[in-house]
């Protein structure tokens, strides 16, 4: 992924930091992450080891030492890692679209040589005592029409994509005050028991009354004891971005609401800590898992459902007693925050 590079990539680069951040929030070496069932046709919650979570082809054994620096001190301290972080997310994103773009490619040509063998041997049976080949053929039908439409909507997706993120993300690799980005970067003081990196997007009304589709990249990545959060999008988007941030990174309640929003009407790239899932009640976590394939929300929309129930009453105790909030500020925390109070958790 990186330009100009001809070297084969390692197997399996990390997103993100694995010592540094996944191993973190690991038990016993492992993290859940959502995973669909071919089986049951539904989300599941699946363990995956440590080391296999979050990886893809990315980088050659040089290019990976891009990323050394801040994994080996264990958290991201400098303009420079949040670039190269930003960049690495980006450079998995693009790979993904183009490994789901070839699984479509390849899933539509088995289709049609099954098709074209069950055409064949129709006419075989028809004329038993001729030899027939079917060299080419055409056909209709829903399901090639699915296979195609997926096809362009993914090369679309990522051709846009490529566009808008890889040259600015690249730009920012080795002098990070030239990242074509627009970034917001919070420090949160406690340890969001999950990893995440992947696309987004919301929508933002201008005054002129058009509503634009805003595309993020968000990133957050637990390094105790603090959490690092990010968000970016190209700079034409950079006073969009800021009007979305200045409502979600308002205070540590909107933060951790609007992780959860990420994970599900974001991306499912996330990776999350096994006792959080273990408090949540099995009916809970399928709801949560099935809000997943709900794509009528972005992230413009607080996810109705809690993950992180224990954190938000740690942060609501401590705003309650803050003496710097307002009455009126934190009644409206606590009118944001009604919807999680009844869900029951597991013990």
């Amino acid at each position: 992924m990186f330009a100009g590079c001809a070297a084969t990539t390692i197997r399996g680069s990390h997103t993100i930091p694995r010592s540094a951040s996944i191993a973190a929030i690991a038990k016993q070496g492992h993290v859940i992450t959502p995973a669909f069932s071919q089986t049951d046709g539904k989300m599941v919650a699946r363990l995956i080891g440590a080391q296999h979570a979050s990886v893809f082809p990315g980088f050659c054994e040089t290019h990976e030492q891009l990323f050394f620096a801040y994994e080996k001190i264990g958290y991201i301290r400098s303009e420079m890692d949040v670039s190269r972080q930003l960049f690495r997310s980006v450079c998995r994103e693009v790979v993904r679209l183009e490994i789901e773009a070839a699984h479509v490619e390849q899933t539509l040509r088995e289709y049609d040589e099954f098709r074209r063998r069950a055409i064949e041997q129709l006419i075989r049976q028809r004329v038993s005592d001729e030899t027939v080949t079917l060299s080419s053929f055409e056909t209709e039908g829903p399901r090639a029409d699915f296979f195609q439409s997926r096809l362009e909507e993914i090369q679309e997706e990522l051709t846009r994509f490529q566009r808008d993120f890889y040259s600015a993300a690249a730009a920012g690799v080795d002098v990070a005050a030239h990242s074509g980005l627009a970034v917001s970067v919070v420090e949160l003081d406690r340890v969001v028991p999950v990893c995440l990196s992947g696309r987004a997007n919301f929508y933002f009304r201008t005054s002129d009354g058009v509503n634009h589709n805003v595309r993020v990249v968000v990133v957050v990545i637990p390094t105790p004891p603090v959490t690092f959060v990010a968000i970016a999008t190209p700079k034409a988007h950079g006073a969009m971005l800021d009007a979305y941030v200045a409502s979600r990174f308002a205070n540590p309640l909107t933060l951790l609401a609007a992780i959860e929003c990420w994970m599900l009407h974001g991306t499912d790239h996330w990776f999350l800590s096994p006792d959080a899932w273990a408090v949540i009640r099995p009916p809970a976590q399928q709801a949560i898992l099935n809000d997943i394939l709900d794509d009528t929300n972005s992230i413009g929309a607080f996810y109705s459902r809690t993950i992180f129930n224990k954190l938000k009453r740690e942060l609501l105790s401590n705003a309650r007693a803050s003496p710097l909030l307002s009455s009126d500020t934190l009644a409206e925390v606590e009118r944001n925050i009604a919807p999680w109070t009844d869900i029951e958790e597991a013990g």
